[in-house]
């Protein structure tokens, strides 16, 4: 495919496009054309109908930009292989995983160096992050079952006379 500059007035939304663009998500985009510009390319098919890049280019317009980096198929808009890959390009990129941690850390030093703007992710919410890996998340339990779990929990102890450490709990369980 040959990337080509189109004019954003002549590219329209697919018609079938199932996915929206809050306010939220339109602002981070700005930023980020802000800063990087076009870091991708918007896929048209042939009727400059867009097949990815929807919101990127909601975003562009909101900037005032004129213009857009654009792959352009071969194929309509409404054949089928073009509705395919519509769908393929909103749904495949959810099927990630993420490392939580690694998320935390990487934006960590990002919000220390660059700030957050054009992550989408915004101080509360690295901060509610990182709280959600540094403390391991246990299911609630009633008081009961609270009690087997203490029971469960090393106790560490370390002798006043010769310093060695010990868990309490597993040397009353062999005594």
């Amino acid at each position: 495919m040959k990337v080509v500059d189109l004019p954003l007035a002549e590219l329209t939304p697919h018609p079938r496009n199932y996915r929206s663009h809050g306010d939220r998500q339109l602002a981070e985009l700005q930023a980020s054309l802000r800063q990087y510009g076009w870091a991708r390319n918007v896929v048209v098919a042939s009727d400059k109908v867009i097949l990815a890049g929807h919101g990127i280019v909601e975003a562009a317009r909101l900037n005032g930009l004129k213009m857009a980096p654009c792959e352009v198929l071969k194929i309509p808009s409404t054949d089928p292989k073009a509705e395919k890959f519509l769908a393929l390009e909103n749904t495949v990129s959810r099927l990630a995983e993420d490392d939580d941690t690694q998320l935390a850390a990487l934006l960590a030093d990002v919000q220390r160096t660059e700030g957050l703007e054009g992550t989408g992710y915004s101080d509360a919410e690295l901060d509610a992050l990182i709280a959600s890996v540094a403390v391991p998340q246990f299911p609630p339990t009633s008081a009961d079952e609270q009690g087997r779990l203490d029971e469960l929990a090393p106790m560490p102890v370390t002798c006043p006379e010769c310093g060695h450490e010990f868990d309490a709990r597993k040397a009353n369980a062999a005594s």
